[in-house]
């Protein structure tokens, strides 16, 4: 699209200045231009990988979608059975010690049927699987079952908006638990075969006489036909007056269930303390132990009152050298195991083998969360071209120093040996078996310099780009002049641009975070909502783009998708807000 035609779009319902239409539809445009009509491409921001919407589509999982689904009220979740399969993945994960969910909700024993108990995190775990995985197939193919007679069911019935609600909830757990299923046990063909007579054993018990109850079938199909019923059945779970947000809570805790059993499995993947597969030995079990004494240590530092305030940040600093050492393997390893595709959720990246940078990111998050450490995806503008949208992973040290690791951007180590005539050969080499279009000759040779000279600052045995930012307490204003070893970072609590020092010469240009402890990263949510775009569901589109929102309202990459999504609405107006709002993120900032 020509940005006459964008200017033309925005026009419309708008009275806006000449020269701001044009100046916005410069710099959408200049986003990655963006294709209105979809001839061409889904928005351009995405990963190239994403233009293919039918593989990409194979690739996707949606967990969140189950939540959508859920409005007023929790049938559908006690009619399949989902608290109790959730009781069990719980019991399971923490048998494994991957996470403590000792955190007690008011709402726990009503739906679980027994009161929360402490249980210790500190158990070894299994590198090849999860041992007691197999237990659970059964209650998987139970929950399956109910879902399939719901279904059937359904039809009988007359033509009533919760009945209608209810299987449109029935459907997206049905969907949710088919694609947990599939991830939990990677099902051969013949094992799938088993697993589907295991279904069907179970939709036989689920059919035959129970007693003087009758059978599941029976009772389920007198509920159903009976709104009475229906509402009292409901009012025995889920409190009347708060049910909308009991049932979301319980739902969202079997979504943070099931993101720990992949948490698991993931960890489980990178664990090789004999380096069976490449990426180098990795031994998790000790890098948690290590991270734990470095925690023990700086609150001996802090408390400890006979230091000087310089002495107890020269041994914090020295801790946070130890950090990164910590991460630097764990980082190869993700490197090495998922290489760079489409895939970009836990479950996805674990069935392909491949991850995007927004994957491999959600791996490393989930590595962090175990070892205690706090960490955020970032959306940042890459360092050489200042223009593409990328995700990286900002990880918390022990002093106001943030830890920046790019699991998809090489260290580039072997150029820190080359001269200057050595570049342009190699950048000529490139142009020859075409990896780099020979227009942009300048431009990689000026890059690949770059290249090396970052090279010199990383860790020699960092296989990606790992460097660390510190605050400088300056404002980056409007037309800031950034300088070499400087970043510029958005705060996730205030919105400002802030001047941040950085210890290679160019880090990211823009660096916006997410919001903190988020179990499911904005980019995620975006990639989904770019998915959603492409195959015409708008509204789902939307609805994933403002929760990218909620999670970093300062993604640039979003504002504009969103705003796009808006003129396909026709709801210019709204539009034209979220491009200001990528222009006032996104504003120019040259280097010297």
């Amino acid at each position: 699209m020509e940005v006459g035609d964008l200017e033309q779009e925005i026009k419309k319902g708008t009275k806006l200045p000449e020269e701001e239409v044009g100046a916005l539809a410069e710099d959408v445009l200049q986003a990655g231009g963006v294709s209105l009509t979809r001839e061409e491409r889904p928005l351009a921001t995405s990963p190239k990988e994403l233009r293919k919407p039918k593989k990409a589509r194979e690739e996707m999982i949606s967990p969140k979608e189950a939540v959508l689904a859920l409005e007023a009220g929790g049938v559908a979740f006690d009619f399949l059975g989902l608290a109790s399969l959730t009781r069990e993945l719980r019991q399971l994960i923490e048998e494994e010690g991957v996470f403590d969910f000792s955190r007690k909700r008011k709402w726990w024993e009503k739906i679980f049927r027994r009161p929360s108990q402490k249980t210790p995190v500190n158990k070894a775990f299994s590198s090849t699987s999860l041992p007691p995985v197999e237990s659970l197939v059964s209650s998987f193919a139970e929950v399956e079952a109910k879902a399939g007679l719901i279904l059937k069911t359904l039809p009988e019935r007359p033509e009533e908006k919760d009945l209608n609600d209810l299987r449109l909830r029935v459907e997206a757990w049905q969907e949710i638990v088919g694609q947990w299923r599939n991830n939990l046990f990677g099902f051969s063909k013949g094992g799938l075969a088993n697993y589907q007579k295991i279904v069907e054993s179970q939709r036989k018990r689920l059919s035959a006489p129970q007693g003087k109850k009758g059978s599941y079938e029976e009772r389920l199909k007198d509920l159903l036909a009976n709104p009475q019923k229906r509402q009292r059945y409901s009012n025995i779970f889920w409190s009347e007056e708060n049910a909308p947000q009991q049932a979301r809570e319980a739902a969202d805790l079997f979504l943070e269930t099931a993101l720990a059993v992949n948490t698991a499995r993931v960890l489980h993947r990178l664990h090789d303390p004999e380096e069976k597969r490449e990426g180098g030995p990795l031994d998790l079990l000790a890098a948690r132990e290590k991270a734990a004494e470095l925690r023990r240590r700086v609150e001996e530092i802090r408390e400890n009152p006979s230091l000087s305030q310089e002495e107890k940040q020269r041994q914090l600093e020295e801790l946070n050298q130890k950090l990164i050492n910590l991460l630097i393997p764990i980082a190869n390893k993700v490197r090495a195991l998922f290489p760079h595709n489409t895939a970009y959720s836990l479950s996805a990246i674990l069935a392909k083998e491949e991850a995007v940078c927004t994957g491999k990111t959600e791996a490393l998050k989930a590595v962090c969360r175990w070892l205690g450490l706090e960490g955020k995806r970032v959306s940042v503008l890459e360092t050489l071209n200042n223009r593409d949208v990328h995700d990286c992973l900002e990880v918390d040290s022990f002093t106001q120093t943030k830890i920046i690791i790019d699991g998809n951007y090489s260290s580039w180590h072997f150029l820190r040996s080359y001269s200057d005539e050595d570049i342009i050969k190699y950048v000529d080499q490139l142009i020859a078996k075409r990896e780099i279009p020979a227009s942009e000759r300048r431009k990689a040779i000026a890059d690949f310099k770059k290249y090396r000279a970052n090279s010199f600052q990383i860790p020699l045995l960092s296989k990606v780009l790992i460097y660390t930012l510190t605050p400088t307490g300056r404002k980056a204003e409007k037309n800031y002049r950034r300088k070499e070893f400087e970043a510029v970072r958005i705060c996730p609590y205030t919105g400002k641009r802030e001047v941040w020092q950085a210890d290679i010469p160019f880090p990211h240009l823009l660096v916006a975070p997410d919001r903190p402890r988020e179990l499911i990263s904005g980019g995620y949510r975006c990639n989904l909502g770019v998915l959603y775009d492409e195959q015409g569901e708008l509204k789902k589109a939307e609805q994933q783009y403002l929760e990218a929102l909620r999670i970093n309202p300062n993604d640039a990459n979003v504002h504009n998708n969103l705003g796009v999504l808006y003129l396909r609405y026709g709801r210019t107006k709204e539009a034209i807000k979220h491009f200001r709002a990528y222009r006032r993120i996104n504003r120019k900032i040259k280097e010297r």
